[in-house]
């Protein structure tokens, strides 16, 4: 039931210096992607502490993908992670297929993701559209090298395919 989705990301061949996979928007899974942008970023990145940065950043928008975007459906959507080098920046989006959900205006001990997300990068843009939300995070980093990370490669056990266009 919903685990073998679960258990797969999908990646394609990426230019040199990018990272991308999607995975259908559940909780485990943010576990995961946060894993693959963290092998990613260890790779392209100099600075450990920008690493440990954009890895809370990106996990908080996925965990408000989870959280969010899909509540009221009866399946989860899914949320994609695409994250590219440009220059001396990181360059990471994180999109979904739902429906933006404005924040509580007392979100009680909840509501804290985007303030936290805007404190461990030098710009977060977030864009709600019609066919999901958009959020773009920019961080200047130390780059060490420019290699491409397939989602999975390490454990090898994630599937490889070019549907990543929505």
């Amino acid at each position: 039931m919903g685990a073998e989705r679960g258990d797969r990301a999908r990646s394609t061949g990426h230019p040199a210096g990018t990272c991308a996979a999607d995975l259908p928007a559940l909780a485990g899974n943010v576990r995961r992607l946060r894993r693959e942008v963290g092998a990613w970023l260890a790779e392209v990145c100099g600075d450990q502490n920008a690493v440990e940065d954009l890895v809370l950043a990106v996990g908080e928008a996925l965990a408000n993908c989870v959280d969010h975007a899909f509540v009221g459906r009866p399946e989860p959507g899914t949320m994609r992670v695409f994250a590219r080098l440009e220059g001396d920046q990181v360059v990471i989006t994180v999109r979904d297929n739902g429906r933006w959900r404005e924040p509580d205006r007392e979100p009680g001990w909840r509501g804290r993701g985007i303030p936290l997300i805007a404190e461990l990068t030098d710009d977060a843009d977030i864009d709600p559209r019609p066919g999901g939300t958009v959020v773009v995070l920019r961080r200047a980093v130390t780059t060490t090298q420019r290699r491409t990370h397939v989602a999975g490669s390490a454990s090898g056990d994630l599937a490889r395919s070019a549907d990543l266009r929505w």
